[in-house]
């Protein structure tokens, strides 16, 4: 019955994982545009998440978690925010197809800086040349 429910649900999941990109799509246009300074729009999200944990729910809050996350890695990359995204897209382009579910499931649970860590290590590993050139 569970798994029912799950696969009934999964494409709800989905329009959420969609709608919480778009919104950091636009942040990060918005912030390359020099309209809303990335820190300022984290700023200013981070605020209305505590206002929705006082005023609607901590579940509602809770529900800021992952679209802030996304937000704050790009922010405290020291990159351009594109630049922090497209990192993490290298991340996932060199990960073997069956490792990217427990790689989604680290970049979930993992904080900012552990990301922005792992993805500086990544590119090092990726600007240096291999050991059995050609």
């Amino acid at each position: 019955m569970e798994d029912v429910l799950n696969e009934a649900l999964q494409p709800l999941f989905e329009r959420q994982d969609a709608i919480e990109l778009m919104f950091v799509g636009l942040a990060i246009a918005l912030h390359e545009s020099g309209s809303a300074p990335l820190p300022k729009t984290v700023e200013a999200i981070e605020f209305i998440r505590l206002f929705a944990e006082m005023t609607e729910s901590p579940a509602v809050s809770e529900k800021f978690g992952p679209t802030l996350d996304r937000l704050r890695v790009a922010r405290d990359d020291g990159a351009r925010p594109r630049t922090s995204f497209l990192r993490l897209l290298a991340m996932h382009a060199t990960t073997q197809p069956r490792l990217r579910d427990a790689l989604r499931s680290w970049l979930s649970q993992a904080t900012p800086d552990e990301i922005a860590d792992d993805l500086k290590d990544l590119l090092g590993k990726l600007e240096r040349p291999s050991g059995g050139g050609h």
